[in-house]
């Protein structure tokens, strides 16, 4: 089967449906390169919030799906693009299917008020052949430029995030190197995109996963048009506990117990919101010397952590970003049972309907109020 992103005659068609889709927009226009990167990351320029809403697989995300994320007051998603390997083209893939889900659910967020981050889901296994595979390397870039001519001009698309947690050998046992081997990615992908669409932004995550380490020295991109972004869910024997066979202990937060709960060493002390604050002083020492906006692409805390310990965390958490003036997204909205905001439940079955779900749960009214939402 043809590739429609290299058939002029198709790419044009693709065009002129998403012009008709998306409400007359048009999207094959392209405003002068600087002019438009400027409007576009005026988006970023105050704070936003929004969820995280799931890879493109599954089928959820239609029009009526994006309604109801809008009616919480959030005004962005994070969406998952998959990406499949085929070794024979020794290229990335994004599956028909997969295309076709990914025009509607940008109708249908755009529809509904929302703009949308989409985010890299490549290889996610701790060492990936991402790394240090030239072929590989080559494979991502062009992956991000295929998808980049497709959707130059589409309205209502706030970013492309490369890739979703990067993790790359730390080859020195540093954060410098593992920094420097991620950038070395990145910039490659950067340059693809820029060949087809100068004016998207472009959400950079920091290596580390779900702490700030990843942002700890970091030189920034030569590139404009960056947001940069973490993800939180320190420590991870509270946020992630029953988790996996990994997290077994059951843990309140706020925590007096400062060995109970550590991450790390660099911090030590109880944990509470002062504490968060210093676990997060990397990104906010980053923030002040590149002063570009930066994005949570994700935090959460399982529901089932004991008493009200999920509503303190998450409430702590986002004090502290609406402080610094971060961008956030909640992890994630009607996901994985154990992230979903509108179960209040403490039972860790992940047996879930329509019915165990409200917005009056109190971590979803709480994100609701945060977000200006209006109630059902």
């Amino acid at each position: 089967m043809a590739d429609p992103l290299h058939d002029g005659a198709r790419r044009r068609e693709l065009l002129v449906s998403a012009s008709v889709l998306l409400g007359g927009a048009a999207c094959g226009a392209v405003l002068p390169a600087r002019a438009a990167l400027a409007d576009r990351l005026a988006f970023w320029a105050n704070p936003v919030q929004g969820f995280n809403v799931g890879t493109l697989q599954g089928g959820r995300h239609d029009a009526a799906f994006f309604l109801q994320v809008a009616a919480t007051g959030a005004r962005l998603v994070r969406l998952f693009v998959p990406w499949l390997w085929q070794a024979d083209a020794a290229r990335y893939a994004l599956l028909p299917a997969l295309r076709s889900a990914l025009w509607t659910a940008l109708r249908g967020a755009h529809a509904a008020g929302l703009s949308t981050v989409l985010v890299g889901e490549f290889e996610t296994s701790p060492n990936p052949p991402l790394w240090g595979d030239p072929t590989r390397r080559a494979a991502f870039a062009q992956a991000w430029r295929t998808l980049a001519l497709e959707l130059s001009g589409i309205p209502g698309v706030a970013g492309y995030d490369l890739l979703n947690e990067p993790n790359p050998p730390w080859s020195d046992g540093t954060v410098a190197s593992a920094q420097a081997e991620w950038q070395g990615v990145a910039s490659a992908a950067i340059q693809a995109i820029r060949q087809q669409d100068s004016s998207v932004p472009i959400v950079f995550e920091g290596i580390g996963g779900g702490q700030a380490v990843g942002l700890k020295g970091l030189q920034p991109l030569a590139y404009s048009g960056i947001v940069y972004s973490l993800h939180f869910y320190t420590p991870h024997a509270l946020t992630h506990q029953h988790v996996s066979l990994r997290w077994q202990r059951t843990i309140s937060y706020p925590d007096p117990d400062e060995a109970s709960l550590r991450d790390t060493d660099a911090h030590p002390g109880p944990w509470h919101a002062a504490r968060l604050r210093r676990e997060l002083q990397d990104a906010i020492n980053f923030q002040h010397k590149v002063d570009l906006p930066l994005f949570v692409g994700e935090f959460s805390c399982v529901r089932w952590a004991p008493g009200t310990s999920a509503l303190n965390y998450l409430r702590d958490c986002i004090q502290i970003f609406n402080s610094q003036r971060w961008s956030w997204a909640y992890h994630e909205f009607r996901g994985w049972p154990g992230w979903d905001a509108e179960i209040s439940s403490h039972t860790r079955s992940l047996q879930v309907t329509a019915q165990d779900r409200s917005a009056g749960a109190p971590v979803m009214q709480m994100l609701r109020e945060q977000m200006g939402g209006r109630q059902r």
